[in-house]
């Protein structure tokens, strides 16, 4: 479903998700224990990693208040998990769904919880996307001269890490703060 989300087939993307959270609905029965072992073992829980990017999904499908709800709802999740590559995810994608939404307070607000939580636990990754998702939030309030610097520091953290999934579309927000 990522891979096809990503090479621009949302549709089908959109059904496999659904197909994978039919199928991970007994994850849902499994004790906090058995799901922080698959957490660890996969890197993230995965019923809840799948709400995240099927939320990105709907969003390109324009089903917004579906998107928020499923993104939401894997917030609580992770929050109530607190397995903590889990709960960055989950505060990273929920800042970017808040951005994209242009709901610039909460996009704020996720993105920087997001890199205070991932600076905690040494997270170069997730300090690198909540920092490029916090420029982008300042972008959105006005503030392009000081989106500069905040999103070329998350690239450089992402640099570290060698994460290239989702870079080019931040390039292109990059672009728009320097064009600002």
């Amino acid at each position: 479903a990522m891979s096809q989300m990503i090479t621009g087939a949302p549709a089908l993307a959109n059904d496999s998700f659904e197909r994978a959270r039919a199928l991970s609905g007994s994850l849902r029965l499994r004790s906090r224990e058995e799901r922080l072992t698959l957490a660890d073992r996969f890197s993230t829980e995965p019923e809840i990693a799948t709400g995240f990017h099927l939320g990105l999904t709907l969003w390109c499908l324009g089903r917004i208040d579906a998107a928020r709800s499923v993104v939401a709802e894997a917030l609580a999740s992770a929050r109530a998990l607190g397995h903590v590559h889990t709960l960055c995810h989950a505060l990273a994608y929920s800042s970017v769904i808040a951005a994209f939404g242009r709901s610039v307070d909460e996009a704020l607000a996720l993105s920087a919880e997001t890199i205070d939580f991932a600076s905690r636990h040494e997270l170069e990754m997730w300090k690198g996307y909540g920092s490029i998702i916090n420029a982008h939030a300042l972008l959105l309030n006005g503030d392009a001269a000081g989106s500069i610097g905040v999103m070329e520091r998350g690239f450089a953290w992402l640099a570290r890490t060698q994460t290239a999934g989702a870079v080019p579309v931040h390039h292109a927000v990059h672009a728009r703060a320097l064009a600002s």
